[in-house]
């Protein structure tokens, strides 16, 4: 695959389909052709690009700007997602835009992102020891509220969700 620079938004920089960012006006102390060097957080690389003059310098995602040069300009409630899950592969044929709830569902889907269930959800107010304790007190035919307010529970709403198998399914 060959090479190909395009230019980004006010003409300071091109970016390349393989990820790469170099200068393409000169500036103080740079020259035209300079390529940028990456900094790597998360996996994700990024650059720091200035504009004209010092005080203006903004960091940017290379998945970011491969997206807007090579996919156009990025819609809004959108955001890159890497299609192979790999934050360091900024190809253009491997980005998309996608929702933020696509994105992580989409890292779940193939492994990333492990689905928060249990005590790992933070809106989760119950324990995995209560759940056992609920099923437990219900096969012995103790109503539900007598469940919560034996086991010191905040509602009866939780006790219902785990015995209609809507919350905790992944424990048996």
């Amino acid at each position: 695959m060959k090479e190909i620079w395009k230019l980004f938004r006010d003409g300071w920089y091109e970016v390349s389909n393989y990820g790469r960012v170099r200068r393409s006006k000169s500036g103080k102390a740079t020259t035209i052709g300079r390529l940028t060097t990456p900094i790597y957080m998360d996996g994700y690389e990024y650059v720091a690009l200035s504009c004209g003059s010092a005080k203006s310098v903004r960091r940017f995602g290379i998945h970011q700007l491969v997206a807007e040069v090579f996919l156009g300009h990025c819609p809004n409630g959108k955001e890159v997602n890497h299609k192979d899950g790999v934050p360091s592969n900024n190809l253009p044929m491997n980005l998309e835009y996608v929702t933020r709830s696509e994105n992580i569902l989409h890292a779940v889907k193939i492994g990333l992102k492990p689905p928060l269930l249990g005590e790992r959800n933070g809106k989760s107010t119950l324990t995995r020891r209560d759940v056992y304790a609920i099923r437990a007190l219900a096969k012995l035919g103790i109503s539900v509220s007598k469940i919560v307010e034996k086991l010191s529970l905040p509602s009866t709403g939780g006790a219902y969700s785990v015995l209609s198998g809507r919350t905790w399914r992944h424990l048996k």
